[in-house]
């Protein structure tokens, strides 16, 4: 079982000003069986619930998503697959609200997600995931798939003080966004321990529909410089 938890600030130049995007989360595993001769193999239940927030240039918290979700995964030699039902609600900040005189429309996402990955020589990862939104609020209606692919490259071994270079690629095509391809690049450098600890910083490109639900119809391109911790 075990706890992984998150904290991402980016900080971005995305829609033309300074912006500041920050995840917060964790994932709790719950139960796992796995054989006695393997740990590395077998299912395991999980939970897990982060928020996503974007800051404007004045410190005004502009929208927040939040993402919940109970997946059951399962993994043996260098296959992972994924099953899980996943939740979305996004939400403008309150004094954005007050200072634009934005309205907040309903925004929410309940669906199932398919996923599956593969290790190659236990460094390059490759995944794709589909998932079915069977309830929606009325601004997504019946536009209720959506699919992510991508690639990272971070060899599973402790790096020691001097640490060790790491690169991301990561595309999300939405119905309700036209399956207009999102696209992030992130290239940086990364400290771990076994996998467990990891601290990374990372140049990131971002290139599609703005990623969070308040938005979702508004053009995103941002570069940005990211701090990222695992534990």
């Amino acid at each position: 079982t075990g706890v992984q938890t998150c904290a991402l600030p980016i900080f971005t130049n995305a829609v033309d000003q300074s912006t500041i995007d920050t995840a917060i989360g964790g994932e709790f595993g719950l139960f796992r069986v796995h054989p006695s001769e393997n740990y590395n193999e077998g299912f395991q239940l999980d939970g897990f619930a982060a928020v996503f927030t974007r800051f404007d240039e004045r410190r005004r918290m502009v929208a927040n998503d939040f993402r919940a979700g109970v997946p059951l995964t399962y993994a043996s030699g260098p296959w992972q697959g994924k099953l899980s039902y996943e939740h979305l609600s996004s939400h403008l900040g309150d004094e954005y609200i007050q200072a634009t005189g934005a309205v907040q429309v309903p925004y929410v996402r309940d669906e199932v997600v398919f996923g599956l990955a593969r290790y190659f020589w236990d460094q390059l990862r490759l995944y794709g995931q589909a998932g079915y939104a069977f309830h929606t609020s009325a601004i997504i209606g019946g536009k209720r798939d959506r699919f992510d692919w991508g690639l990272e490259w971070s060899r599973r071994c402790p790096t020691g003080w001097k640490g060790q270079p790491f690169a991301a690629l990561d595309m999300d095509l939405r119905a309700d966004q036209d399956y207009n391809a999102n696209t992030t690049v992130q290239i940086g450098w990364q400290w771990s321990n076994m996998g467990y600890l990891s601290g990374r910083i990372a140049f990131e490109y971002y290139n599609g529909r703005s990623p969070f639900g308040q938005f979702a119809l508004l053009n995103n391109d941002w570069y940005g410089v990211a701090f990222l911790y695992d534990w």
